[in-house]
C-alpha cells in the first residue's frame, strides 16, 4: 500500500518541480492567471483608457498582424477624438461591448484567447449622443466655419446651408470620375469587361492594393472602378483618367484643370509652384502642369501639408447629390457602407473623401420605408479638422433619417 506522501505530496511536488522548470515563455506567472482572470469588460476599460502605453495584453499573433506602432497610434487616436470610457456594456451581439464616452457611443468588437490575451479588436464608427435631428444639424454647422449640407428626402431638398458654394472635397472627386466612366459605358463606348493595364507611371500614394497585387498587368475595367469607389484608390482613378482624359470633367472653372492624383501630389511637394498654381488662372495651370509632367512621384512624407486652397478638386453638395444619384445603381457604388448600416436600409452608395483640412461625405440611399434620401456634407479648415466628432455626427445624422 502506498504511504500518504506518495499519493499526495509526491504528486505535488512533482508539479510544482515541472512548473518550476519550465522555459521563461511557458510559465504561468501570476499576471497570466490575473489577466485570464479579469472579465471582457474590465479588460476594454484597461484597453480604451490606457492610451496605447500598454500593449502586453494582446496576442503575439494580433501584434504582427497589426504591427504595435500602428495599434498604439489607433489607441491614442481613440482617446484623443472620443474621450475616456465612462462606462462598458454588453451587447447582444456576439464578442460585441458598447463604449460610452461623455458625446459618444462605440461598439468595439473584442475577441480573446484561452490565455486571456486579445487576438481581435475591432472600433466600429462612433455615434455621437444627440437628442434630436435639429441638434444633430445645429451641431454640424458650428464646429468649422466653412461648411455646407444638402439633405435630399424623396428628389425634394429637406435641409440646405450653403448647398450651391463649391468646397474642396479631396477625394470625393472620384464620383465625377465614375459618372463619365460610367457614361462612356452605357453609350457603348467603353465596356466593364475590356481590359487595361496598370501602368508604372500612373501608380499613386497611398499604396495601391491593386497595384500591389497587378502592377503591369491587364485588369477589368469593371474591377479598376470597384477599386476606386470601394477602396477609394486614388492609382485606380488615375488608370480610368488616362483612359477617359480629364477634358469631360472640367465642367467648372474650379475644377479646371481637373488633377490626377498623381499631379495633385507633385504640386503638393512644391509649396512654391503649389501656391502658384492655386492663384493662377486656367491657362497658367495648364502650364505648369505640363512643367511637372516629368517629375517622379514624391515620397509620401513630403505631401502631408495641409489643405492649399486651389490645389484641390472642388463641388458643391448640389453637385455631388446630383451625381451619386445618377450613377448610385452601379455595384462599384454599394460595396463600401462608409458609417451607414447595411441592416438600416435598402440600398446604400457611399463616397467620402477626406486630408488635412478637408472631410467629405456623401450618399445615396434608400430606407427599409422606401424613402429616398440623400446627403452631402462638407467641411473646410485651414488646419486639421475633429474628424473624431465630424464622423460621429454624420453618423448620427445617418441614425436620425432612418427613423422618418
Amino acid at each position: 500500500m502506498r504511504t500518504l506522501k506518495e499519493m499526495f505530496l509526491d504528486p505535488i511536488l512533482s508539479l510544482k518541480d515541472a512548473l518550476e522548470n519550465l522555459s521563461p515563455a511557458k510559465r504561468i506567472t501570476p499576471e497570466m492567471i490575473a489577466l485570464r482572470n479579469t472579465s471582457d469588460m474590465d479588460l476594454l476599460f484597461q484597453v480604451w483608457n490606457g492610451n496605447g502605453d500598454d500593449l502586453s495584453m494582446f496576442s503575439t499573433g494580433f501584434l504582427s498582424l497589426v504591427g504595435e506602432q500602428g495599434l498604439r497610434r489607433s489607441l491614442e487616436d481613440a482617446l484623443a477624438a472620443y474621450g475616456a470610457a465612462q462606462e462598458i456594456s454588453k451587447k447582444t451581439q456576439k464578442n460585441a461591448f458598447l463604449v460610452k464616452t461623455t458625446h459618444f457611443k462605440i461598439v468595439v468588437l473584442l475577441e480573446r484567447e484561452k490565455s486571456g490575451k486579445i487576438k481581435g479588436l475591432f472600433i466600429k464608427p462612433a455615434l455621437y449622443q444627440v437628442e434630436n435631428l435639429d441638434e444633430c444639424l445645429s451641431l454640424m454647422q458650428e464646429i468649422v466655419g466653412t461648411s455646407s449640407l444638402l439633405i435630399r428626402k424623396d428628389g425634394v431638398e429637406f435641409f440646405s446651408k450653403n448647398a450651391d458654394q463649391p468646397l474642396a472635397i479631396g477625394p470625393v472627386y472620384k464620383l465625377f470620375v465614375m459618372q463619365e466612366l460610367v457614361r462612356r459605358v452605357k453609350s457603348g463606348e467603353l465596356k466593364w469587361n475590356q481590359k487595361v493595364r496598370l501602368e508604372k507611371d500612373l501608380e499613386s500614394h497611398p499604396v495601391s492594393s491593386l497595384y500591389a497585387k497587378m502592377s503591369g498587368g491587364l485588369v477589368t475595367l469593371q474591377v479598376v472602378a470597384q477599386h476606386m469607389m470601394a477602396a477609394s484608390d486614388n492609382s485606380a482613378a488615375d488608370v480610368v483618367l488616362n483612359l477617359i482624359g480629364t477634358k469631360p470633367l472640367e465642367t467648372r472653372e474650379e475644377r479646371t484643370p481637373f488633377l490626377t492624383s498623381r499631379q495633385f501630389y507633385q504640386l503638393k511637394a512644391d509649396r512654391d509652384l503649389a501656391e502658384k498654381y492655386g492663384q493662377a488662372g486656367v491657362a497658367k495651370r495648364r502650364k505648369i502642369l505640363e512643367k511637372i509632367e516629368e517629375r517622379s512621384l514624391p515620397a509620401i512624407e513630403d505631401v502631408a501639408d495641409p489643405y492649399l486652397s486651389g490645389v484641390e478638386w472642388y463641388a458643391s453638395a448640389e453637385e455631388l447629390c446630383d451625381v451619386i444619384g445618377e450613377i448610385a445603381d452601379d455595384k462599384a457604388m454599394q460595396f463600401n457602407p462608409g458609417l451607414a448600416e447595411k441592416t438600416d436600409w435598402q440600398r446604400i452608395a457611399f463616397k467620402a473623401g477626406s486630408e488635412i483640412g478637408v472631410l467629405n461625405f456623401t450618399y445615396d440611399l434608400k430606407g427599409l420605408n422606401g424613402k429616398h434620401w440623400q446627403v452631402a456634407v462638407t467641411w473646410n479648415h485651414e488646419d486639421i479638422l475633429p474628424e473624431g466628432k465630424l464622423l460621429g455626427l454624420t453618423n448620427a445624422l445617418l441614425q436620425e433619417l432612418k427613423k422618418l
